[in-house]
């Protein structure tokens, strides 16, 4: 792995993800407003919904 690569990946933490701790209040505030408000609200019903859900049979060797 070269020296740039190697750096880069040390700079990352995990999670990896597109914002920083930072990033989080603005976000958050961000969310009570249209046109987010209705976009997050939906996303929060239909992970909701997924949760009650029993996973599905899985069939086959594995």
């Amino acid at each position: 792995m070269s020296d740039c690569a190697q750096a880069a990946r040390q700079a990352l933490q995990h999670p990896y993800l597109y914002f920083s701790a930072e990033d989080l209040p603005a976000l958050r505030e961000r969310i009570r407003r249209p046109p987010f408000a209705e976009r997050w609200e939906r996303l929060l019903a239909n992970a909701e919904k997924h949760l009650t859900r029993k996973p599905p049979r899985v069939s086959g060797e594995m």
